[in-house]
């Protein structure tokens, strides 16, 4: 029964180091490429092309979902320098005092002001938001969630920055179950 031998130089890697500059590195790698490339075409002596691609041939591909997901952080960061280009707003924290100036565009685009305490900030690039709260009359606890960037925000103003008191947390959800005296803007 005949068995086929393969090439040393198949199984084995060559060293790819050298001392010249980073163009003379370039061809010499592009050089020994095409060598090995060679190696692999069908002999005159009846040796068959290798069954396979060989590892060190190999280049590395991207999956699709990859791609596409590096270009949507680039469009996200596009998008997040235009909005912040275009109006910017003061720097606030989870435990500062809120004034937003909105306009409803279900109240034919008229301004109202909502206050309260901001309770969560998501900083997620252009997709920014932010909730607020306070306490109004009877009706109880108010949270407003609003994206930081949205065309309908006219204005914002941090009236006490970190409150009457400091916070420590980036999150204040538990003043949901405190008193309305604590986190109260009248």
């Amino acid at each position: 029964m005949h068995t086929l031998s393969w090439p040393v130089s198949f199984l084995h890697s060559r060293d790819l180091s050298s001392s010249t500059s980073v163009s003379g590195t370039a061809a010499k790698q592009s050089s020994i490429r095409e060598e090995r490339e060679s190696e692999y075409v069908q002999r005159d002596f009846g040796m068959p092309v290798a069954p396979w691609t060989p590892t060190r041939l190999l280049r590395k591909r991207k999956t699709l979902p990859k791609r596409m997901g590096y270009m949507m952080t680039l469009l996200e960061k596009e998008k997040e320098a235009e909005a912040a280009s275009a109006r910017s707003f003061p720097p606030f924290k989870a435990g500062d005092m809120i004034e937003l100036k909105i306009a409803v565009p279900q109240n034919k685009g008229r301004e109202t002001v909502f206050k309260g305490i901001c309770i969560a900030k998501r900083n997620r690039g252009w997709r920014t938001s932010f909730t607020l709260r306070n306490f109004i009359g009877n009706n109880g606890g108010i949270e407003r969630t609003f994206p930081l960037y949205s065309p309908h925000i006219k204005d914002l103003k941090v009236l006490e920055a970190r409150g009457r008191k400091k916070y420590r947390r980036s999150k204040l959800y538990y003043l949901r179950d405190l008193q309305p005296k604590v986190y109260r803007i009248s």
